[in-house]
């Protein structure tokens, strides 16, 4: 008679310890201020921390997801006087800065390493020598005193019509869809 033995070992699992993302952020400046958007979708569970008045921790659950960064900024800001809001497509910041007479800040961080997830908000964006002449480029509805304060001061509510994003125009040259798009000249 034969007798086979084997042993059947299970590995145990490991723990799924939960891994945040970096979220997007699109950033633009002006002279005063930096505005920052987080592009995510449904926020829950926001978390928002300033260490000191430099350094920001943004920490968010979206699409069962977490995410989560720290920025430190270029210069300081002041954490006062600054504002932040959600709405149902995005995290907004307005931050005003601490050095109102200071140049532009030549990057959003004070680091120079690349960072992935943080890119520059076309929308918004001005050239320094043209602030004057172009200070609400692309700010269309953003209004700053309907955000929440940073110091424990209460919400102001949402930010009304935030529907889409004017003047978006397509990309130059990318020829559009088969047969145009009625009305629409030279997208042939």
């Amino acid at each position: 008679n034969f007798e086979i033995k084997y042993q059947v070992t299970i590995p145990k699992q490991k723990s799924r310890k939960m891994t945040s993302k970096l979220p997007p952020i699109k950033w633009a400046q002006r002279k005063d201020r930096v505005v920052l958007t987080v592009e995510l979708r449904d926020i829950k569970n926001e978390s928002v921390n300033w260490t000191g008045n430099q350094t920001l921790k943004i920490s968010v659950v979206s699409d069962g997801d977490n995410y989560e960064d720290e920025l430190t900024f270029f210069e300081e800001i002041n954490v006062d006087e600054s504002k932040w809001d959600i709405t149902g497509f995005a995290m907004k910041f307005n931050l005003v800065k601490k050095n109102q007479e200071a140049e532009y800040w030549p990057r959003l961080v004070k680091d120079t390493n690349k960072h992935q997830n943080l890119s520059i908000d076309w929308n918004r964006y001005i050239d320094e020598d043209e602030e004057e002449e172009e200070a609400n480029k692309g700010m269309g509805d953003f209004d700053p005193s309907m955000m929440k304060g940073f110091g424990g001061m209460p919400g102001m509510g949402g930010m009304p019509g935030m529907g889409g994003m004017p003047g978006m125009g397509g990309m130059p040259g990318m020829g559009g869809m088969p047969g145009g798009m009625p009305g629409m000249p030279g997208m042939m």
